[in-house]
Parts: C-alpha cells; sequence; structure tokens
C-alpha cells in the first residue's frame, strides 16, 4: 500500500490542485479540528475505498463509499478528497498509514475501514487519523446484518464529523414524517439521505403531526383511529400504538428537551388553546384563553419559552410565550399567514413558513424579532420546517418538482436536497435530536 501510494504522490497533487490547499511543511501539527473554527472553514479528508479479503463485497464496499462521502459532503464541514480510484484495495485492514506521505499531498484526516463478511452479517471496521499530529484519533467495528450496514456508516460519519470539529453530525438521525403513498395519510420514517424508509402506521386512516421524544424512543403523534383527533404514541421497537390523551381534540404535539411534557393544542370552549400535559402524572395544564386558535406550540431550547401560532390578532401569526402561559407577545407581524414555528436548537432562530403574494415560503427570525427573512423563494410552495439537531439544517415540505415532497437544505436556503419525493403528499417533518 505505501509503495503505491507513493508512486502516486506526483499525479494526486495535480489532481487535488484547485481542491486543497498545500499544508506547509512543518510536522508542528496545525491544529484544524476547532470547534469555534468558522463554518465555511472546511477540512480536507482523504476517503479511500474499504479493504476486504473477499472480493464478493465489492458492490458492498462501492455504496458504503458513496454513503459516507455523501455524509461528509453534505455537512458542509469537509473537502472529500475522493481518491478511491488510485487507492490500492488490500485484504489485510490499514492500521497505520504513511503519514508523511499523505501530509505531502496536502490531507488533513484520513478514514480508513475493512469489511468481512461473517455468515450473514458483516464486521465493519472504521478507523480516523490526524495525519499532521500522525496519529489514529478513533476507531470503531461493529458488527451488523445487511440492512444495518448504511447505518453503521452514518454513524461513523457523524463520529468523524465531531471529532474533527465538535459539532454533532445529522447523518445518523432519523425525519418522521407523514405522506398519502398508499392513499392514506400514514407516518413513516426516513434516514436524512432518503435511505431506510420504513412505513410505521398501517391503520388505514388521518396520522399527523408527528413528535420525537429526546431519547428517539418513542413517537407522539394525532390520529384518527377513532374518527376524532386523538393524541397517541408509537414505540419504535415494536411499533406498538397507545393512545395518550382522548376526546375533543388533540393537535400539534411537541416534547420538552427532558422527555417529561407534552405541548399540544386541544379544543376548549369551542376553541384550540395549548396545553401541557405531564407524561408522569398526566396532569393537564391550560396555557392559552384566548379567542383565536392557539396551535403549533414548540419548546425553546432553555426549556423556559414557547413558540406558537395564534390567529388572535385577525390572522395566523407566531407568538412567544413563558412555560407558565405568561408574557405572551407577538414575533412576526408581516405575511398573512404565518404557522409551524420550530426553535432552533442552538436557541438563535426561530423557522416557520409565511405565505407572501399567495405564495408559502420558509423564513426565519431572531426570538428578538430582528433579522426576518425568506431561506426559499420561487421554487413552489414551501412548508412545514423542522431543525435539525446541529442546528445548521433544516427539513421542509416543498412543491418544487411537484406533488408535495420532503427535503432538507442548509439554514440560508442552499443545498437543497431532496429526500422522497415523488410518492405522495407528503408533510409534517419532524427531525429525531
Amino acid at each position: 500500500m505505501i509503495k503505491n501510494l507513493r508512486l502516486t504522490a506526483v499525479i494526486l497533487p495535480m489532481l487535488l490542485l484547485g481542491q486543497v490547499e498545500m499544508v506547509p511543511p512543518v510536522w508542528s501539527a496545525e491544529v484544524y479540528f476547532d470547534i469555534t473554527a468558522a463554518p465555511t472553514r472546511r477540512i480536507d479528508i482523504a476517503l479511500p475505498m474499504l479493504n476486504s479479503g473477499d472480493p464478493a463485497n465489492k458492490a458492498l464496499r462501492e455504496e458504503i463509499h458513496q454513503t459516507f462521502k455523501q455524509d461528509l459532503e453534505f455537512s458542509g464541514r469537509f473537502n472529500v478528497i475522493d481518491i478511491a480510484r488510485f487507492f490500492p484495495v488490500e485484504s489485510s485492514e490499514i492500521t497505520n498509514p504513511d503519514f508523511q506521505a499523505w501530509y505531502l499531498i496536502g490531507i488533513q484526516a484520513l478514514v480508513t475501514g475493512n469489511i468481512q463478511s461473517s455468515g450473514s452479517d458483516y464486521e465493519i471496521s472504521f478507523r480516523l487519523f490526524d495525519i499532521p499530529m500522525g496519529q489514529q484519533i478513533v476507531g470503531k467495528k461493529y458488527r451488523v446484518s445487511l440492512s444495518g450496514v448504511r447505518s453503521v456508516v452514518h454513524k461513523f460519519a457523524d463520529e468523524t464529523q465531531f471529532r474533527l470539529t465538535g459539532e454533532r453530525g445529522i447523518n445518523f438521525s432519523r425525519i418522521a414524517f407523514t405522506c398519502k403513498r398508499t392513499g392514506n395519510m400514514e407516518l413513516y420514517l426516513v434516514d436524512p439521505d432518503g435511505g431506510n424508509l420504513v412505513q410505521l402506521t398501517r391503520n388505514g386512516t388521518i396520522n399527523l403531526s408527528p413528535a420525537w421524544s429526546p431519547d428517539g424512543a418513542e413517537i407522539y403523534f394525532t390520529s384518527y383511529i377513532q374518527d376524532r383527533p386523538d393524541l397517541y404514541e408509537i414505540k419504535l421497537d415494536d411499533h406498538q400504538v397507545n393512545v395518550v390523551l382522548s376526546g375533543g381534540m388533540h393537535i400539534t404535539p411537541s416534547v420538552s428537551h427532558d422527555g417529561g411534557t407534552v405541548l399540544l393544542s386541544a379544543s376548549y370552549d369551542g376553541d384550540p388553546e395549548i396545553i401541557r400535559y405531564d407524561i408522569d402524572s398526566k396532569k393537564i395544564s391550560r396555557l392559552t384563553f384566548s379567542t383565536g386558535v392557539d396551535t403549533n406550540p414548540v419548546f425553546a431550547p432553555n426549556g423556559r419559552e414557547i413558540a406558537f401560532t395564534s390567529d388572535r390578532s385577525g390572522t395566523p401569526q407566531i407568538y412567544l410565550m413563558d412555560i407558565e402561559g405568561t408574557n405572551i407577545r407577538r414575533l412576526t407581524r408581516i405575511g398573512d399567514y404565518n404557522t409551524s414555528p420550530d426553535w432552533s436548537p442552538r436557541g438563535d432562530w426561530i423557522a416557520y413558513h409565511s405565505r407572501r403574494n399567495g405564495v408559502f415560503d420558509i423564513w426565519l427570525i431572531h426570538p428578538d424579532g430582528t433579522d426576518e427573512h425568506p431561506i426559499t423563494s420561487e421554487a413552489g410552495h414551501n412548508e412545514d420546517p423542522s431543525w435539525a439537531r446541529n442546528g445548521r439544517h433544516i427539513a421542509f415540505i416543498s412543491t418544487r418538482e411537484g406533488g408535495k415532497g420532503l427535503y432538507i437544505m442548509d439554514q440560508t436556503g442552499r443545498s437543497v436536497k431532496p429526500v422522497v419525493v415523488h410518492q405522495g403528499i407528503c408533510g409534517n417533518p419532524s427531525w429525531s435530536r
């Protein structure tokens, strides 16, 4: 491996010219994995093909390689130097790469790996190396079935991002959403790259507004199983569905960051009002008492404030209040239909969708009401934003390719990526934390 790498050492700098800034030839390493670095600073990382002693694993190795590459590229934190065509594939695991050879061609980090068949399962190992420092940062080994291969690739891609940037990745997360693929609005799960699409409910009725528990063990949602909008939970380990609140109307749930409380809109005195439901004590506390429609509540990351939608002023607008239902203040004032707020995990932005000039788009606004601006435009209708756990990506619903599909983008509105499209009317995305 080392000999072949050195044989291509003259070719590779030419191939990478314009993509990689050459590292100064000083062996006292540049500290590039700095969590305070600007988000635009990208790390040059090499991603060769995994090694394997079994030629039958070729197609799977290529799928793993491509999935890992896409995960790192979409993060916006890496320049992925794809040298698979020039990197020799050996049967043994690479545990001690030629650090100086990689360093001289401008590589800051390197990922190697190995895959071996073990009965019906696979043993997959990954190693992440700091090239300037000449050392391994982390190594992981997984034993999985074929269906679990993509998940461990996502998991180590997120591990790589965390170790090099201090920021959690989003690849080993899931998006819950509703979709009318089978003629009924059922609940689904999907990976951020569109893989591992799973149908969760099969009750043949209307299911809406999934909301994750913080540990990812269950999802709360509204369903018309009993011909009325009741609140249910579904356990993700066995897909068991249980009713939580029934009678009247219980819609648009949101779970607190400690998992102990659910906010939702419920019918009182003929009007939907915001209530707080304590999961352990089953106590209900009413938070709003307006004559309008109050709905779509969501917790702030600090757990002390709530954003919600209300038409108490005549048109749906975004409001804020304290956790006790006090200190209610209006946040948005432009647009004739502002709804579906979601608070960034970093606490700095609230995303929502707004209708202006007859078109729905995703907008951002600071919690103090400043810097309100759109992040989608001139691409159909765009609705239902849901933040990823890194606070830098958003899942949303769009008609930009016809129908209503699920997409993700970064918080600037760029790097738009289709996740589930052309598969029926989709809605209500909720990104796991």
